[in-house]
């Protein structure tokens, strides 16, 4: 698969990400076209809100990213607009400006050989005393990782910490579809010592396996634990394996300078 193809594939995987099994949420509205994909889960939280994979025609492209941000304005709510290298048309983010958006954040997008790059790092887990990675398999063990996730993107001002309220109540109303058996996303916590310290999830679909919302409570940041969870889950899922996706992309620097490199940007209505 060349870099172009795992750009492309990776944004779709981002794409199931975002929008597997949000359907079945009260009021959420998934919209899954050729050209577009526009999730929105009924929740204030832009985390959950989005609008990606654009292959939009240079006719049609500054009608649809009006649509787009016309219908997150009706509804209230906060909403992210993820733009790729693979987008289209090359404007795009021109078109988000006019449209009232502004580039609020860009993350480092890595594409990994898991037959190669994974390998080098082994015994990641074991290094660590008392961690134990676990998949989530149960109600008790989402809200462990909806916690964990919470609390380390609070917003951190001189004050006060501030978590979003959205972020449990979305993992308690995804329940039903994030634990079923043929569910895609696969979630992990990390323990240690019996308490949750650490996130992951992993999802392979459309030929590559994405990488998300590898988080690490603050106490336990720079012990390495955040890189046992982003390895673990990577080298040992059979889904992995089952689904002959054999590329990992993530957005989140997990070796620098291995695979392909890009950057992808978030654009919201506030910077």
């Amino acid at each position: 698969m060349s870099g172009r193809d795992v750009v492309r594939a990776a944004d779709d995987n981002f794409a199931a990400h975002a929008s597997w099994g949000l359907e079945m949420l009260p009021g959420a509205t998934v919209r899954i076209a050729e050209d577009l994909t526009l999730v929105d889960s009924g929740l204030a939280c832009d985390a959950f809100n989005i609008v990606c994979r654009a292959r939009l025609s240079v006719e049609t492209a500054a009608e649809r990213t009006r649509e787009a941000v016309a219908y997150f304005t009706a509804a209230g709510r906060p909403f992210s607009w993820w733009v790729s290298p693979a987008d289209a048309p090359n404007d795009l983010p021109e078109l988000l400006r006019r449209a009232g958006l502004s580039e609020a954040s860009s993350e480092r997008l890595l594409m990994l050989d898991l037959d190669v790059d994974i390998a080098l790092v082994p015994g990641q887990e074991a290094a660590i005393p008392n961690l134990e990675i676990r998949p989530v398999a149960s109600r008790a063990e989402l809200r462990s990782y909806a916690a964990v996730t919470a609390s380390a993107t609070a917003t951190v001002t001189e004050s006060a910490t501030r978590e979003d309220p959205e972020v449990a109540r979305f993992f308690e109303l995804a329940a039903p579809s994030l634990l079923r058996p043929d569910s895609p996303r696969r979630l992990f916590v990390g323990y240690v010592g019996g308490v949750p310290v650490a996130t992951a999830e992993l999802i392979a679909a459309c030929g590559v396996a994405g990488l998300y919302n590898v988080a690490t409570e603050p106490a336990y940041r720079r012990k390495g634990i955040g890189s046992a969870v982003t390895v673990q889950p990577s080298g040992s899922n059979s889904d992995t394996a089952s689904s002959g996706s054999r590329q990992m992309s993530a957005g989140t620097s997990i070796r620098s300078g291995s695979g392909v490199a890009a950057s992808s940007g978030r654009w919201s209505t506030c910077a």
